[in-house]
């Protein structure tokens, strides 16, 4: 059912924003995230919750949008929100049901908290994408020979994703929280190290800068709180950047941006995208694999890795993903380079937790 908008706003379907609200959680997260499970069914239940992410920008229209901007009211001193997010953040046990009732009612009560952040926009970037990314990198380079690359990362926020060289990955938690972890469910795999990374490129409609403290609270928010480690990654992978090379950072259209980006020099040239060309427009998604169909018959050593959910694989002229995904909600890896069409390589939590891989060149 659609109704209007603020008193004569644009009107929005009411049942579609709900079912995004209780879908935004993959299925396995659900289960490990009860608290953050229980605040996203109350928000599909919530008028104002409803009304504010319809007023969103249609790109960006993703609950995970209201979610970061009720965190980020907590961690910049939100007396209600703080105190309950903070349980969270420790790792201490609540509720599910009490805490997503406390934080609608700051919504509800408020809603003019939110609105007045709606102009933000989710940037994740999950650093632990990472982990599966240097697997990808690594089995890829490895069978095409590359020893040095360019990398280039789309939507890059603030950047974490540009060292998968530099990262160190582990099957299990090991105790050291800038360790990023994920498991193989590829018993046969055998990881291929990263090649020499030298020009490293991100490129972002909206940068986000390590220095900038605002920057940093907006970053830390679009995390989930009630996932303690990840947060504490998060601020030491931070720490760490501070000793890894300045990457280059471009803001702008992607899709405006590229072509200079992979004819800068000779030197065989990645391109990575991870859960960002689902807020291309249908026409942006287009140009953008028209572009990189182009400058893959334009040199010998290009090669672009995506890992998006496989609904938007038509749009950007995949092959349909297979059915085996190991878990519902997962990402589906596609790599395409000048020597070989659109591949599927495999299957990847969201978040980096684990992989898989199928179709993939074997390390």
């Amino acid at each position: 059912m659609a109704f209007d908008l603020f008193d004569g706003g644009a009107p929005f379907d009411a049942e579609e924003l709900a079912n995004r609200y209780r879908h935004i959680l993959a299925p396995e997260d659900r289960e490990r995230l009860p608290a953050y499970a229980a605040l996203c069914d109350a928000l599909s239940e919530s008028r104002a919750a409803l009304e504010l992410l319809g007023a969103v920008h249609e790109r960006q229209q993703n609950p995970t949008l209201i979610l970061a901007i009720l965190h980020f009211l907590a961690l910049t001193g939100h007396p209600v929100l703080g105190p309950i997010y903070k349980e969270l953040h420790e790792g201490r046990p609540v509720v599910p049901a009490a805490f997503a009732s406390s934080v609608v009612a700051v919504l509800e009560t408020d809603p003019e908290l939110v609105r007045r952040e709606l102009w933000r926009s989710t940037q994740t970037n999950e650093p632990n994408r990472s982990a599966t990314l240097s697997a990808v990198i690594g089995d890829v380079a490895h069978t095409l020979g590359h020893g040095q690359i360019t990398l280039i990362d789309v939507g890059t926020s603030m950047g974490f994703n540009l060292f998968p060289d530099l990262v160190t990955v582990a099957a299990t938690d090991r105790g050291d929280d800038a360790v990023l972890v994920t498991e193989c469910f590829t018993p046969n795999f055998v990881r291929a190290s990263v090649p020499l990374i030298g020009r490293r490129v991100g490129i972002d409609q909206n940068l986000l800068l390590p220095s900038n403290a605002d920057d940093v609270a907006w970053l830390t928010a679009c995390l989930w709180p009630e996932e303690s480690r990840r947060l504490r990654r998060f601020t030491s992978l931070l720490e760490q950047m501070k000793n890894w090379p300045e990457p280059i950072r471009v803001a702008g259209n992607a899709v405006d941006l590229i072509d200079f980006e992979v004819t800068f020099d000779e030197t065989p040239t990645y391109v990575i995208n991870s859960w960002v060309l689902a807020y291309f427009s249908l026409e942006e998604r287009t140009q953008w694999r028209d572009t990189m169909d182009y400058h893959f018959a334009e040199r010998e050593d290009l090669v672009w890795i995506s890992m998006e959910h496989p609904s938007i694989n038509n749009s950007l002229r995949f092959p349909e993903a297979p059915k085996t995904a190991p878990r519902p909600g997962a990402s589906e890896i596609v790599v395409t380079s000048s020597v070989r069409p659109s591949t599927h390589w495999g299957w990847t939590h969201p978040h980096g937790h684990w992989f898989s891989v199928d179709s993939g060149p074997k390390a």
